[in-house]
């Protein structure tokens, strides 16, 4: 779930996620809704795993219980992870210089390729570092999918930037980087970044030439 989708679950969500309200009864009365609505939109919320519920057994009489957030529902709240990871760049950069911004991202792009590599198994084919690459994008949010040609080639398409705003600086962290990644496998010659949201387009996308 979306925070935005439902004002009053949003809102039920920040009470619970605050500790403000932790009950039925409390969230009701907080909000001035009915106990039963209360009860569906906390269901909803259940089904998402966005609020886990646990028991209140100090009480006497109907058993109560009390919800508590989910890390699921805490990351439905805003995050400033690429402003903080832009700002850490940019002070490494004015600390270290240039030099020091590229050797970090060469270590990463190391680590990516020996996690691919892996996965792909040893002597796998172009087509599952491919694979492997976009499975890898995608726990990070990249929304990435390798589409096939009967021409010979195939792309690595990015429908998220997962860091957009960081890419704008340093594109090396997005498909830029990913490109020199897969020319290290295949070849510089055989890659090519091919489109990017940087440049106005719906998505970005590198293409690999696939061996004969």
């Amino acid at each position: 779930m979306n925070i935005a989708k439902g004002a009053t679950r949003s809102k039920i969500l920040a009470l619970i996620k605050s500790e403000e309200a932790t009950t039925v009864k409390e969230i009701a009365e907080l909000l001035n809704i009915s106990q039963v609505a209360v009860r569906q939109h906390v269901t909803i919320l259940l089904e998402e795993n966005l609020v886990d519920m646990e028991p209140i057994r100090s009480r006497p009489g109907r058993p109560q219980h009390k919800f508590k957030i989910t890390a699921e529902g805490d990351e439905q709240f805003p995050r400033c992870y690429d402003r903080i990871s832009l700002d850490l760049l940019n002070e490494l950069q004015d600390w270290q210089g240039e030099d020091a911004v590229e050797t970090l991202f060469q270590r990463q792009s190391d680590r990516i390729l020996q996690r691919i590599t892996e996965a792909a198994g040893e002597g796998g084919n172009v087509s599952n570092v491919l694979s492997s690459l976009a499975a890898d994008l995608n726990e990070r949010g990249f929304m990435a999918e390798v589409c096939m040609s009967d021409r010979g080639t195939a792309e690595l398409v990015y429908r998220n930037c997962a860091a957009c705003s960081v890419a704008q600086k340093h594109p090396n962290i997005c498909c830029a980087g990913h490109a020199q990644l897969l020319g290290r496998i295949v070849g510089e010659d055989n890659v090519k970044h091919h489109s990017s949201r940087m440049s106005g387009g719906a998505s970005c996308s590198v293409r690999v030439t696939l061996p004969k």
